[in-house]
């Protein structure tokens, strides 16, 4: 368990991390309209995605703070936050999910590419960027864990 705990400790400095990333670079640019332009749904629009990111690096590691430090009371114990995350049926259900959910997504974009990118240069290069990033990302994931198992 003690292994485990150092995982949990590892996540939630890597989220926070993540975050204050994040963070510091949407303040960055939104402060630099030179390097980006914002308008008015821009500037939203980056304010809601930094909210989100600081709000599951919150939220992860209080729960996560709540198991770690658990102080006798009621809360989940170390124990069960680990066969309740290692539960086969579960991690299925999350692989079965994540795994759709990419497929999808890759769908659309590419629907949007065709329909979309044939009326707008800027949105077909980014839309290509986004297709060649997820190329690079699965062939990456592909060799690690064929590496690895």
């Amino acid at each position: 368990m003690e292994k485990y705990r150092r995982t949990l400790i590892l996540r939630c400095i890597g989220s926070i991390t993540i975050a204050a990333v994040v963070a510091v670079l949407g303040f960055y640019f939104q402060a630099n309209p030179i390097k980006l332009s914002f308008d008015g749904y821009g500037a939203v629009s980056n304010g809601l995605v930094i909210a989100f990111v600081v709000y599951y690096a919150l939220v992860y590691c209080l729960k996560t703070g709540a198991v770690l430090y658990n102080d006798k009371r009621k809360r989940q114990s170390l124990k069960e936050y680990y066969e309740e995350e290692h539960e086969e049926r579960k991690v299925l259900i999350d692989q079965k999910t994540a795994s759709y959910s990419v497929y999808l997504l890759l769908f659309l974009i590419v629907i949007a590419q065709i329909v979309v990118g044939s009326q707008n240069s800027s949105v077909r290069v980014t839309l290509n960027a986004v297709l060649a990033a997820y190329v690079v990302v699965s062939l990456g994931m592909l060799l690690y864990f064929r590496h690895k198992y």
